[in-house]
């Protein structure tokens, strides 16, 4: 492709001459360093979207941005929300059927020649960026970060300062790197960073969706832009407040029963009641109370869940459960028992409704406010039980890996991941915690066979 004239206007638009222009900026050899590239791109980007105008026209610009919002209403930061956009817009957009060329392919085809060797360079750059899902696995303050591809397992080490905190760890970046002639950099990043789980889900349902590892396909403009409403869906949840969930991975939500029988049948009702293998009645309570549990894992004493409990009444029994499935099976197994207990009324509260109801209740002083001898104390016994739970952990069933174990899930290749990122996410939010209030995880990692990256500065 020709070059251009020294004699040319630079395409830079001064109106000066190219050889008293940017001539100067051509004559670098090595290509643009970690630090002149992100300056570099903000200034091709400017021309990029200039060459868009003045070449496809202002509808063209508005229509693919309509392509890119869909029915998802950007934040308000729109700025940061351009980190993400703009580069799909401009290096990865193929026209609303697929078919039409990218600005940038476009710009080169015309535009190369006017071009220094490091612009040159950096757009070359773009056109082979590594789009993906990047997960933080390690932080090396003042240097940069060590991202590993969830989609196609390979790892970068990415010079990025500004993501060189502690606090990055574990989280997963939907993300464009771009690899220059001695060091890789980040251009292009979606401004909502996904902790380790959510990330997961995305990564699972994309691969649904695209099976096997296809690099060439995520700088396409639909498989990406495929990838990105995925990734906005999981934002949005992200943000908002988690929804609880009990041990069998139901919703948490209050209900109480109340059940009526003659008085006169009392006794037999808490004969009944006695006779049942997972319920108990706690002795010299009054009124008369109980509860339903499931023993620890493989019938372990310790650690039972208590699933629903219950008082006897002088002509009624109130069962309290906290999920809608548990209520609606202990009430008929209630019912089965004997046949003297009829139906009576039913109650529900969300959690948000029994938060509402505690707000107008006599508060509990703030651990904050007890003397510092108290306070740690406090945290001592709270490291304890947390320690204790997690001994547990590892051989209980847990929701989010379809009630499998972690060691049962470790030897399964298609929970493995999953294991991995719910491990993650662990250790994420463990490392938020002040250094004197974590639990070693460690001995975790190591018993599922997995190596914990080493947590800088802790």
């Amino acid at each position: 492709m020709p070059r251009i004239s020294r004699n040319d206007l630079c395409s830079c638009g001064s109106g000066k001459k190219y050889k008293k222009c940017c001539l100067e900026a051509t004559k670098t050899k090595d290509g643009p360093t970690p630090h002149s590239a992100h300056d570099l791109d903000r200034k091709l980007s400017l021309k990029l979207q200039d060459f868009a105008l003045r070449t496809r026209g202002e509808d063209w610009l508005l229509n693919a941005y309509d392509v890119y919002v869909s029915d998802f209403e950007i934040a308000a930061d729109r700025e940061a929300e351009s980190q993400w956009s703009m580069p799909y817009l401009l290096y990865h957009y193929e026209g609303p059927d697929g078919e039409e060329p990218t600005v940038l392919e476009e710009f080169l085809e015309q535009r190369a020649r006017y071009l220094s060797q490091d612009e040159l360079a950096l757009l070359q750059a773009h056109q082979q960026a590594l789009v993906s899902l990047w997960e933080v696995e390690a932080v090396h303050p003042g240097k940069g970060i060590q991202l590993r591809d969830l989609l196609m397992g390979t790892e970068r080490f990415v010079h990025e300062l500004g993501l060189a905190e502690q606090k990055f760890q574990h989280l997963v970046l939907l993300a464009r790197v771009l690899k220059l002639k001695d060091a890789c950099i980040l251009i292009g990043v979606n401004p909502v960073p996904l902790q380790p789980l959510v990330a997961d889900q995305v990564r699972q349902e994309y691969l649904r969706r695209h099976p096997g590892p296809n690099p060439v396909k995520l700088r396409r403009g639909w498989p990406l832009l495929e990838l990105t409403f995925l990734w906005r869906d999981a934002a949005e949840a992200q943000q908002k407040p988690p929804e609880l969930r009990n041990t069998d991975g139901d919703s948490m939500v209050f209900v109480r029963d109340r059940l009526t029988f003659p008085a006169e049948l009392r006794g037999q009702i808490v004969a009944a009641l006695e006779s049942i293998e997972d319920g108990e009645i706690e002795p010299g309570t009054e009124p008369l109370t109980g509860r339903f549990y499931r023993a620890g894992f493989q019938g372990q004493e310790q650690g039972k869940t208590v699933l629903a409990t219950f008082r006897v009444g002088p002509d009624s029994l109130t069962l309290e459960t906290n999920s809608q499935k548990r209520a609606d099976a202990f009430r008929q197994r209630l019912l089965e028992l004997h046949p003297g207990l009829k139906k009576d009324r039913r109650t529900r509260k969300t959690m948000e409704e029994a938060m509402r109801e505690d707000r107008g209740k006599p508060s509990v002083p703030r651990p904050e406010s007890y003397p510092p001898e108290v306070q740690q104390a406090l945290q001592a016994k709270l490291l304890e039980l947390r320690e204790e739970h997690m001994r547990k952990w590892l051989d209980s069933p847990i929701p989010a890996l379809d009630q499998q174990t972690p060691r049962q899930a470790t030897k399964n290749p298609a929970m493995r991941e999953r294991l991995r990122a719910l491990v993650k996410q662990m250790d994420y939010h463990e490392g938020r915690r002040p250094v004197d209030q974590r639990i070693d995880l460690q001995p975790y990692w190591d018993q599922l066979g997995f190596s914990q990256p080493a947590r800088a500065g802790s």
